[in-house]
């Protein structure tokens, strides 16, 4: 069986490998790789999610239908901030950075260097 720990340190390993894919793949484009709004949404979501389903908040980790609930919360607002935006592409793409971004920082404190909280 597969501990807590050794799943968040898959969870950084893969995180990693994909941010740093799409920092390459984005390389050769001109536009600018970090939208500001876009960005710190998808961080902060990541982040608030995680951290929600670490320390089991509302049970969100334990019960699979609150589990549901939040991801389909969680698509729900990023469908919303790509819909009202001009530049659809862009900002899905900036979500998504924003998001690897944060999920690789949030597993390397918990997982990596610490253990994942209980």
């Amino acid at each position: 069986m597969v501990s807590r720990r050794q799943k968040a340190v898959l969870e950084w390993c893969l995180s990693v490998v994909l941010l740093r894919f799409v920092l390459r793949l984005h390389s050769n484009r001109d536009e600018p790789l970090v939208r500001t709004r876009a960005f710190a949404i998808g961080a902060g979501q990541t982040l608030i999610v995680s951290w929600l389903s670490d320390y089991d908040i509302w049970n969100v980790r334990t019960n699979r239908w609150r589990g549901y609930g939040l991801g389909l919360t969680q698509q729900g607002l990023q469908r919303l901030l790509i819909r009202q935006s001009n530049d659809q592409l862009a900002t899905a793409n900036q979500f998504g950075v924003g998001s690897l971004f944060a999920k690789a920082i949030y597993r390397f404190w918990y997982g990596v260097l610490r253990e994942p909280p209980e």
